[in-house]
C-alpha cells in the first residue's frame, strides 16, 4: 500500500471521530436526568494577563440556580464560561454522571449535519477506499450511494425538524468577541492561530439573554461589535438557534437522496 492509497482513508477517519465524538455528546445529553433548566444569578469576569498583555486566563464565572432532576433539590452552583451572561437569563445545563460538577450547554444540536450520519458517513468512506485500494468498484459505488443517501436523509430531517419548531426571526447584536486559541507558533508553524466567535445579546419578552454564538471565522475582522446577526426562537420549545429552516437545503438533500437511490439500483442490477 503506497502513500496516495493510504491519504484516501483520512477523510473517512476525521468524520468517523468527529461523528463518534458527537453522537456520544448527544446521547450522553438526551439521557434521563442528564440536563436542567437553570437561572443566572450572577456573572462576573475573571481575566489575568502578563507582562506582553496576553491572556493567563480570561473567563466569566457564572453563578446559577436549578433543581436537580434526581432528587428534586435546588443548588447553586459557579460554572466556567468563555461567554457572559445576563442575571435572570434561563440556560440549559448539563448534569455530568458521577460528579458535582455542571456546564452550560451554550448551542442546542447545533451540529452541521445530524451527528449519527456523520458517523455513517465516515464509516462509509472508510470502506470505500478499502474497495477502491482493492480494486472493487461496484462496491466502492455501493459506499458512495450510502454516502448521499445518508447526506440526503441527513438534510430533509434536519428542515423538517427545524420548520416543526416554527421558529421566529430574533435581532441580536454582537456585544463581544471571543478569541480561542487554536495552534501556538512554532518552527513549523508560522504565528499562532486564533478563532473568533461573536457574543450577542438579544431579547425575549423585554428580558437581555446573551449567547456565545456558535458560526466562527478564522479571520478577526469578520464580525465587528455592534453588528447585528439573525438568530431564531421557537415559542414551541422555548430555544434560540442560529440556524433556520432552508428550503434550499431541503432540495439538494432531495437531490442527494435521488442520486444515491439511482446509483444503488444502477449497481444492483449490475451485480
Amino acid at each position: 500500500m503506497n502513500f496516495s492509497q493510504i491519504l484516501m482513508y483520512v477523510p473517512g477517519i476525521i468524520m468517523f471521530l468527529v461523528g463518534t465524538n458527537q453522537t456520544k455528546q448527544f446521547i450522553l445529553q438526551n439521557r434521563k436526568n442528564a440536563c436542567a433548566d437553570g437561572t443566572v444569578k450572577s456573572c462576573s469576569h475573571v481575566q489575568k494577563k502578563d507582562s506582553k498583555e496576553r491572556d493567563l486566563y480570561n473567563y466569566y464565572n457564572v453563578s446559577v440556580t436549578y433543581t436537580d432532576p434526581k432528587n428534586n433539590h435546588i443548588y447553586t452552583k459557579n460554572v466556567k464560561s468563555p461567554a457572559p451572561y445576563q442575571s435572570g437569563q434561563s440556560v440549559r445545563l448539563y448534569l455530568v454522571s458521577n460528579d458535582d460538577r455542571i456546564s452550560i450547554i451554550s448551542q442546542e444540536n447545533e451540529y452541521p449535519m445530524n451527528p449519527f450520519f456523520i458517523l455513517i458517513a465516515g464509516i462509509l468512506l472508510i470502506f470505500l477506499a478499502l474497495a477502491e485500494n482493492q480494486g472493487k468498484e461496484p462496491i466502492a459505488m455501493l459506499c458512495l450511494a450510502g454516502i448521499l443517501v445518508s447526506g440526503g436523509l441527513s438534510l430533509i430531517l434536519e428542515f423538517i425538524s427545524l420548520k416543526n419548531k416554527q421558529l421566529e426571526m430574533l435581532d441580536s447584536e454582537i456585544i463581544d468577541i471571543y478569541t480561542r486559541q487554536v495552534s501556538k507558533e512554532s518552527k513549523i508553524i508560522k504565528g499562532a492561530k486564533f478563532t473568533y466567535y461573536p457574543i450577542v445579546s438579544y431579547l425575549i419578552d423585554d428580558v437581555e439573554n446573551y449567547r456565545l454564538c456558535n458560526v466562527n471565522s478564522s479571520i478577526e475582522s469578520t464580525f465587528k461589535i455592534g453588528e447585528h446577526m439573525p438568530l431564531y426562537y421557537s415559542h414551541k420549545s422555548g430555544t434560540v438557534t442560529e440556524k433556520h429552516a432552508r428550503l434550499g437545503l431541503m432540495l439538494l438533500g432531495i437531490i442527494l437522496l435521488g442520486l444515491g437511490i439511482a446509483a444503488a439500483l444502477s449497481i444492483i442490477t449490475v451485480l
